[in-house]
C-alpha cells in the first residue's frame, strides 16, 4: 500500500479528467470520482474509495433496464466505477480486500452476468453493443477483465480462501474467455496471463488450479469430438491463450496431451479408401485441422523459446520436456500432411515453418541441458535435419520458398553456438553427431542440384569447420562443392553463394588447410588441358576469405614452398609461348595476389622474411608482370603496419614470450628494411617516365611548363602504393639507415632543382612522393624536417617551377603541417610558413591552389587548443586571403577556402565575432573583394543560421550592411547581394524580416530589367516573401514602376490556382462520366490481351477508338487550359512554354505563326498548340486530322482545305512517288557565308571583283542579336562557326 500523498496524487489525476480530456469515458470517470469523494466524510483514504466504489457499483446492478437511455447511462457509470476500482485496488491494503473479497466477487460477477443478460434477452442490446457510445457492452465487459485482474493480483494466499478466489475467476474472467466478442476475448487473455505471470508464490493457487481445471475441461471436450467444428474452434482460442500462459501452469501434463493431439492430427488417416491413405492436407475440413495444428504447434514453439523470467526458472523442466517434443515430431510424418490439397498454401506453409522451428529450438534446449539428455539431442539431430529438408521444398512449385531461409538460417546459428560447445565437451559425441549430419545435408549438392536447398550451403560449410580434415567424406563433399561451382549449368546467384560458403570455410579452417585439402595444384595442372582459368576463381575466394583475420595464422614460408613454385609453372608456360599463355599469365598475377593475405599477421615472419625478401625484389623489377608492383608493395605495407602496431601495443611489455617475439618480428623487419628500402626507392624513380621526353623534338624542350606537354606517370596507383609501403618500412627501420636516404634525397633534390630539362621535372617528382613518404612515417627528427623545409621553400615561392613540382612539394608541405605540427608551432617559424604560404598566392599554379589552402587549414586545426590571442591573430592575419580564394575560378580551390573559412571559425571560437570580421570587408576598396566577402557571409549564414542563435539574431543587421550594395555598379557585387539576401531570407524569420522588406525590394528591383538583370534569382525571392506575408503586404513597398510585375505574379498565381481547381474537378467529372466509363476499354486487366492469341488486331483497335472516345467525353468537360497541357507525348515539335515568367505570345501575330506544311498522321483535333524550330506557331488545317477523325459522331465530314492546300497536297503526294532510285538535288544553302562557298570542293573561294577575304570579314547588323531575331541569328552562324567543347578548343 502506498502513502496518503501518492493515493491524494492519484484521485486528484481521475478529477482532472472531467476537465481537461475531451473522451467522454473520461469525462464520465472525472465526474464520478468527485461525486464519490463528496460524500466521504472524514479524509479520503484508499479504503473508504473502494468501499465507496464497490457499493455504488452494487446499487446500479439493480436499476431498472426498460429504457434504452436509462440503460445506456447505467452501463456507462458502471464502465466509470470499474476504471476507478482498477485504479484504486493497488492502494488497498491485502487485510482489506481479503475481508472484503466476497462481497467485491458478488459485484463484479454481477456486472458480468447483467451484461450477458442484456445480450439475451433484450432485444435492443446489440444497439448498445455495436454503437460505440458510453456505457458500449464490450467496453464494460473489458473494463471487467481488467479490473479483477487487479483485484486478484493485490490478493495474498493468507488473507483469502482458494474458493472466492475461483468462484470470482470462473464467473468473470474465465467465462469472457470463449465470449464471441473479439476485444472481450482478448482482455480476458491478458488478464489471465497476467495473474499466470507473476508464477507462485506471488499468484494465488487458486488461480492455477481452476485455470488447469479450465485447460484440462476443453481438451477433454475436444477428444470426445475431434471432428466437431465447434470444438476445433475452441482449441484453435484455447492453444491462442496458452501461447503465452502455458510456461506457468503444468506444462507438463497439458504440453503432452497437445502433443498427443498433434500427433494424431498428423498421421490421421481417411478410411473410405484403405488402398490410398489421405491424410490431413487433403481430407474433408482440413483447413480446420490445419489451423488447429499450427494452433498447437505455436503453443508449443512459445513454451520452448520462453525466456523470461518464469521460463528461466523453469529451464530443467522445459529442456526434459523439449527432449519428449523432439522425440514425437521426428517419427511423424509432417510433408505428407503439409501437403498441397484443400488448405490454403499460405496455412501449409506456416505450418511447415513452425514445425522446423520446434525442431530446431528443441535440439537447441537438448544440447545445452544435461548430460543425460545430450546424447539423445545428438542422435535426433540428423533426424531433424532430414525433416527439415523436407519441409523446405515449397507447396506449389512455382511459389516463393522463404522456408529454407527462415529454417536453415536457426540452423546455422546451431552448428555455431551448440554444435562448438558439443565439440569442446564431448568430442567423441560430436564427431558421431557430425558425420551423420553431414550425410543428410551433402545429399543436397548431388547433381542436379535444387535451388530450393542454396541457404543449406552455408550451414554445410559451418559443419565441415568443425570436422576433421583427414576424414574421406570431408574431402569428397568439398570437391563436390568446387565441382558444382564449376559446372556449366550454374548460375551466378548460386555462384555466389557457393562462394560465400567455400569463403566461410576457409576462415574456419585456414587457407593453408584449404589449399591442401583441394590439392590446388594438382586441380590447376588437370585443367591446363582443358579451360586453364577453370580454378582462378578459388584464388579470388581465398583472397577475399584471407581480408578477415582469423585465429588461422598463415606461414610466409607456405606462399614461399606451395604457392610460388605454382606460379613458376605458369610463368613457364607463359614464356614458352604455347597456347593460352594470356591466360597463364593471369593465372601468375592471381597466385601473386594472396601475398597480401599470408602478410596479415604471419606466424614465421622473423624466419620466412629474410629467405622471401630476395624473391619480393626480384618480382617487383620485373619488366613482364608491373602489376606486381602495385601487389607487393600492398603487402609490405600490411606487413610493415603490423610489425609496427603490435610493437607500439606492446612496448610496455618487459618479459613474457610474446613481447620478446614482437620484438624479434620488429627486429628482423628493421634488417630487411635495409634491403628493401634502397629498391623501393629506385623503383619510384622509375615509376617516373624520365625518358618520356625524348621521343619528342629537341626544339619543344624550352616548352616544358606548357599544359599541352604535361608529362603524366606511368602508372600512378602503383607510384601511391610504393610511396605508403616505403612510409610503413620507414617506421620500423633503424633512424640511422632513414637519416642517411633522406639526406639523400634531399641532396639530390637540391641538385635537380637546379636543372631544368624534363628529366629533372620526374626525377624532382619522384624525389618529392620520397620525401613524402618519409614524412608521414613521422620517423624524420626536427633537423631533418628543417632541413627539408628549406629545400622546399624555393620550389614553393617561385612561378617558374613546373606545376607538377609544385603540386608535389606542397603535398610535403602539407604533411609536414599535419604531422609536425609543433615544428611549425614555434613563434619565428610560424611567422615564416605564414609569410610564406601568403605571399605564394599570386605566384601559385592552378594545381597547386588548392594543395596551399590544405596547408593553411592544417596549420588552423594545430591551434585549436592555443590561447584565444595566438588563435584570434592567426585568424585575422589570414581572413583577407581566404575570401578571395572563395572567388578562384577554380571549383577545388573555392571548396578548400570554404573548409579553411570553416575552420578559422571554429578556431576564433565566436562564429558572431568572426562573421563580423568577415562583414568589415564589405567594405573594401574594390569590388571583387566586395563580391567575395559577401559570398563568404552567405556561405557563413546558410551553415551557421541553424545552428548558432547568435548567428540567427544577427541576419537583420547583415541584410542591411550588404543591402547598401544595391548601389554598386559592379555585375560581381550585384550577384552575390542578390544571393547573399536569398540565403536570409530563407534563414530568417517573418519577424525579422517584416521590418526589412521596404529596403529588400528597393535593392531587389533595380536589378530585373536591363542589362545586369537577376530576374529570376529576384522573382524567387520575391515568391519567397509573398508565402510568408501575401501580395497585399509586399505591395506598398514595391515601386510604382515595378508594381507591375507584382501584379503580374499575383495573377499567374491566381490562375495556376484556378487551374489545380479545373484539374481536380475534372478527375471527379471523369469518374462520373457514364458515358466515358462504358465506352473504355482501359480497365481491362490484360491490355486485350489473351492466353490463346496475345495482344489482337481487334483489341489494338479497340484501344484506339477508346481513346478517342473518353479524349471527346473530356473535351466536353475540360477547359482550355487543361486541354492545352495534354499533348501528343511522341511529338518532336516544340510546345508553348509556361508563361509564368510573364512573357505571353500574341497568337494574333501573323509573324509568329505558320500553318503545317505537312499533315501528321498522329494530330487530332484537340492536340496541343506546336512551335516550329524558328519559333513560329504551328497551325493545322482540319484536313491534317486523322482519318479516323474525319468523321464525328454523325455522318458529317469535315472539310475545310482549300483549293491551295488541296494542290499542295497533290505535288506533295506525286513528289513521293517518284522513282526513289533518282538523286535527289541538294537545296541551295542560303546560310550565312554561302556566297563564298566552292560547288565543287571543301572550303571558301575567293572570286573575281571580290573585294574582301572570305574568313576576314563578316557583315553584321545589331538588329539580327535582338530577342526576337536572336535563334535565328545563332542558326546562320552555325555554318561558319561550330559549337564545342571550350575546354578542348582551348587546348
Amino acid at each position: 500500500m502506498d502513502d496518503a500523498g501518492s493515493f491524494t496524487e492519484v484521485v486528484d489525476d481521475l478529477k482532472s479528467l472531467a476537465t481537461n480530456s475531451r473522451d467522454p469515458r473520461s469525462v464520465r470517470v472525472g465526474n464520478v470520482i468527485s461525486a464519490l469523494t463528496d460524500v466521504i466524510q472524514g479524509g479520503v483514504t484508499p479504503g473508504k474509495v473502494y468501499a465507496s466504489t464497490v457499493t455504488t457499483l452494487e446499487g446500479t446492478l439493480h436499476q431498472d433496464h426498460g429504457d434504452v437511455n436509462i440503460m445506456l447511462d447505467s452501463l456507462t457509470t458502471q464502465t466509470a466505477l470499474l476504471k476507478i476500482l482498477g485504479v484504486v485496488v493497488p492502494h488497498v491494503s491485502a487485510a482489506t480486500l481479503g475481508a472484503t473479497i466476497g462481497l467485491t466477487s458478488r459485484v463484479l460477477r454481477g456486472v458480468v452476468s447483467s451484461s450477458l443478460s442484456i445480450l439475451v434477452n433484450d432485444s435492443q442490446g446489440s444497439l448498445l453493443d455495436t454503437n460505440d457510445g458510453l456505457g458500449a457492452l464490450t467496453t464494460l465487459l473489458c473494463e471487467t477483465c481488467h479490473t479483477v485482474g487487479e483485484v486478484l493480483r493485490n490478493l495474498t494466499p493468507s488473507t483469502v480462501q482458494e474458493a472466492a478466489v475461483r468462484q470470482l475467476l470462473t464467473g468473470t474472467v474465465l467465462g469472457l474467455l470463449q465470449d464471441t466478442r473479439q476485444k472481450v476475448q482478448n482482455a480476458a487473455k491478458n488478464s489471465l496471463s497476467g495473474l499466470l505471470l507473476m508464477n507462485s508464490p506471488r499468484c494465488h493457487p487458486a488461480i492455477l488450479k481452476a485455470t488447469t481445471k479450465y485447460v484440462n475441461m476443453h481438451i477433454d471436450n475436444y477428444l470426445k469430438n475431434p471432428s466437431n467444428q465447434n470444438e476445433n474452434q475452441n482449441m484453435i482460442e484455447l492453444t491462442g491463450f496458452l501461447g503465452t500462459s502455458l510456461v506457468s501452469l503444468n506444462f507438463t501434463a497439458i504440453g503432452g496431451r497437445l502433443m498427443t493431439i498433434l500427433v494424431d492430427l498428423l498421421n490421421e488417416e481417411s478410411l473410405s479408401s484403405p488402398s490410398r491413405p489421405v491424410f490431413v492436407a487433403n481430407s474433408h475440413g482440413s483447413t480446420l485441422k490445419i489451423l488447429t495444428i499450427n494452433s498447437i504447434l505455436s503453443t508449443i514453439l512459445s513454451l520452448l523459446e520462453a525466456d523470461d523470467e518464469v521460463g528461466k526458472k523453469n529451464i530443467e523442466k522445459i529442456n526434459s520436456f523439449a527432449a519428449r517434443v523432439l522425440a514425437s515430431l521426428v517419427q511423424a510424418r509432417p510433408t505428407l500432411s503439409f501437403r498441397e490439397g484443400a488448405a490454403d498454401v499460405d496455412l501449409l506453409e506456416s505450418g511447415r515453418t513452425i514445425y522446423g522451428q520446434i525442431l530446431i529450438s528443441s535440439s537447441q534446449r537438448i544440447l545445452n541441458s544435461t548430460t543425460s539428455t545430450i546424447e539423445i539431442g545428438a542422435k535426433l539431430l540428423p533426424m531433424a535435419l532430414q525433416h527439415l529438408l523436407g519441409l523446405s521444398r515449397p507447396v506449389e512449385e512455382d511459389s516463393e520458398n522463404s522456408i529454407a531461409e527462415t529454417l536453415f538460417l536457426e540452423v546455422s546459428q546451431l552448428l555455431r553456438v551448440q554444435m562448438r560447445t558439443l565439440l569442446r565437451d564431448h568430442p567423441k559425441l560430436h564427431q558421431n553427431c557430425s558425420r551423420d549430419c553431414l550425410s543428410v545435408l551433402k545429399s543436397v549438392i548431388d547433381s542436379p542440384f535444387d535451388k530450393t536447398y542454396t541457404p543449406v550451403l552455408d550451414c554445410l560449410a559451418l559443419l565441415l569447420q568443425q570436422m576433421k580434415m583427414e576424414e574421406e567424406e570431408v574431402v569428397k563433399c568439398i570437391h563436390s562443392l568446387i565441382k558444382l561451382r564449376c559446372d556449366d549449368t550454374t548460375g551466378e546467384a548460386l555462384q555466389r553463394q557457393i562462394d560465400g560458403a567455400l569463403i566461410s570455410l576457409i576462415q574456419g579452417i585456414g587457407l593453408e588447410q584449404f589449399w591442401k585439402i583441394i590439392d590446388f595444384p594438382k586441380l590447376c595442372k588437370t585443367s591446363l588441358k582443358g579451360t586453364p582459368n577453370q580454378y582462378s576463381w578459388v584464388i579470388d575466394v581465398m583472397k577475399i576469405s584471407g581480408l578477415i583475420v582469423s585465429d588461422n595464422r598463415l606461414h610466409l614460408s607456405f606462399f614461399q614452398d606451395e604457392v610460388l613454385p605454382l606460379a613458376r609453372e605458369f610463368d613457364a608456360i607463359f614464356v614458352k609461348g604455347s597456347t593460352g599463355t594470356t591466360i597463364c599469365r593471369s593465372q601468375v598475377i592471381n597466385l601473386w595476389n594472396l601475398f597480401p593475405v599470408f602478410c596479415r599477421m604471419p606466424a614465421d615472419l622473423d624466419v620466412a622474411l629474410p629467405k622471401l625478401a630476395p624473391i619480393i625484389l626480384k618480382a617487383m623489377n620485373d619488366q613482364r608482370y608491373p602489376e606486381f608492383v602495385t601487389v607487393i608493395c600492398t603487402g609490405l605495407d600490411i606487413l610493415a603496419s603490423g610489425v609496427f602496431d603490435r610493437k607500439d601495443e606492446l612496448k610496455e611489455l618487459i618479459d613474457g614470450e610474446e613481447g620478446s617475439h614482437v620484438r624479434m618480428e620488429a627486429e628482423v623487419m628493421g634488417q630487411v628494411s635495409l634491403k628493401l628500402l634502397p629498391s623501393l626507392f629506385k623503383l619510384v624513380d622509375s615509376l617516373h617516365d624520365i625518358n618520356s621526353g625524348s621521343a619528342k623534338n629537341p626544339e619543344d624542350d624550352n616548352e616544358m611548363d606548357t599544359p599541352n606537354e604535361s608529362i603524366v606517370e606511368k602508372d600512378a596507383s602503383g607510384v601511391l602504393a610504393v610511396t605508403r609501403s616505403i612510409a610503413s618500412i620507414a617506421r620500423v627501420a633503424p633512424t640511422a639507415q632513414i637519416q642517411r636516404l633522406f639526406t639523400k634525397v634531399v641532396q639530390r633534390m637540391l641538385e635537380s632543382s637546379q636543372s631544368g630539362d624534363k628529366k629533372t621535372v620526374e626525377k624532382m617528382c619522384s624525389l618529392l612522393a620520397l620525401s613524402q613518404a618519409l614524412v608521414i612515417s613521422e620517423c624524420l627528427d626536427d633537423s631533418g624536417i628543417s632541413l627539408l623545409y628549406r629545400s622546399l621553400k624555393p620550389i614553393i615561392r617561385t612561378d617558374e617551377t613546373p606545376s607538377r613540382i609544385q603540386k608535389r612539394a606542397y603535398k610535403v608541405m602539407s604533411e609536414i603541417c599535419k604531422r609536425y605540427h609543433s615544428f611549425v608551432a614555434e613563434p619565428e617559424r610560424l611567422k615564416e610558413v605564414m609569410e610564406l604560404l601568403s605571399s605564394t598566392s599570386a605566384t601559385s599554379q592552378v594545381s597547386a591552389r588548392f594543395m596551399r589552402l590544405k596547408c593553411l587549414t592544417f596549420v588552423v586545426d594545430g591551434f585549436e587548443g592555443s590561447a584565444v590571442d595566438i588563435r584570434q591573430g592567426i585568424t585575422s592575419s589570414l581572413i583577407g586571403e581566404t575570401l578571395l580564394c572563395l572567388k578562384d575560378y577554380n571549383a577545388k580551390t573555392r571548396d578548400a577556402g570554404f573548409k579553411l573559412l570553416l575552420s578559422m571559425n571554429k578556431l576564433h571560437g565566436s562564429s558572431a565575432d568572426f562573421i563580423r570580421m568577415v562583414a568589415a570587408a564589405v567594405g573594401s576598396k574594390t569590388s571583387h573583394m566586395r563580391s567575395a566577402a559577401v559570398t563568404a557571409l552567405s556561405k557563413l549564414v546558410f551553415v551557421l543560421s541553424s545552428e548558432d542563435i547568435d548567428v540567427h539574431n544577427m541576419l537583420p543587421a547583415l541584410l542591411k550592411t550588404v543591402l547598401i550594395l544595391s548601389e554598386d555598379p559592379s555585375r560581381e557585387v550585384t550577384k552575390s547581394m542578390v544571393v547573399f539576401v536569398r540565403v536570409s531570407v530563407s534563414a530568417a524569420s517573418s519577424e525579422q524580416l517584416e521590418p526589412l522588406l521596404s529596403d529588400i525590394l528597393n535593392g531587389l528591383l533595380k536589378y530585373h530589367r536591363g542589362k545586369d538583370r537577376f530576374r529570376k534569382k529576384i522573382k524567387i525571392i520575391i515568391k519567397k516573401l509573398v508565402k510568408l506575408f501575401g501580395f497585399d503586404a509586399l505591395m506598398p513597398f514595391v515601386p510604382p514602376s515595378d508594381s507591375r510585375l507584382l501584379t503580374h505574379m499575383r495573377k499567374l498565381s491566381e490562375r495556376e490556382a484556378r487551374r489545380k481547381n479545373t484539374r481536380r474537378n475534372q478527375r471527379r467529372d471523369d469518374t462520373r462520366d457514364y458515358e466515358a466509363m462504358a465506352d473504355s476499354d482501359e480497365e481491362d486487366s490484360d491490355d486485350g490481351r489473351t492466353l490463346a492469341t496475345g495482344m489482337t488486331r481487334m483489341s489494338r483497335m479497340s484501344r484506339i477508338s477508346s481513346g478517342k472516345t473518353l479524349k471527346r467525353g473530356h473535351m466536353e468537360t475540360a477547359s482550355f487550359a487543361q486541354s492545352t497541357k495534354s499533348g501528343r507525348t511522341k511529338s518532336t515539335t516544340m510546345r508553348i512554354k509556361s508563361d509564368a515568367d510573364g512573357n505571353v505570345t500574341d497568337v494574333k501575330d501573323l509573324k509568329t505563326v505558320r500553318f503545317s506544311e505537312s499533315p501528321s498522321d498522329e494530330s487530332d483535333f484537340e492536340e496541343d498548340m506546336e512551335f516550329d524550330s524558328s519559333g513560329k506557331l504551328v497551325v493545322h488545317d482540319m484536313g491534317e486530322l486523322d482519318s479516323t477523325n474525319k468523321k464525328g459522331d454523325g455522318d458529317t465530314i469535315f472539310s475545310f482545305k482549300s483549293k491551295r492546300s488541296t494542290t499542295s497536297e497533290r505535288s506533295a503526294l506525286t513528289r513521293d512517288t517518284r522513282d526513289p532510285t533518282k538523286k535527289k538535288k541538294k537545296a541551295p544553302n542560303n546560310g550565312l557565308g554561302s556566297a563564298y562557298k566552292a560547288k565543287k570542293a571543301g572550303g571558301d573561294t575567293k572570286k573575281k571583283g571580290q573585294k574582301f577575304e572570305p574568313y576576314a570579314y563578316m557583315q553584321l547588323d545589331g538588329r539580327n542579336y535582338s530577342k526576337k531575331n536572336r535563334r535565328q541569328a545563332v542558326e546562320q552562324m552555325s555554318s561558319v562557326v561550330h559549337r564545342g567543347n571550350k575546354r578542348l578548343k582551348r587546348s
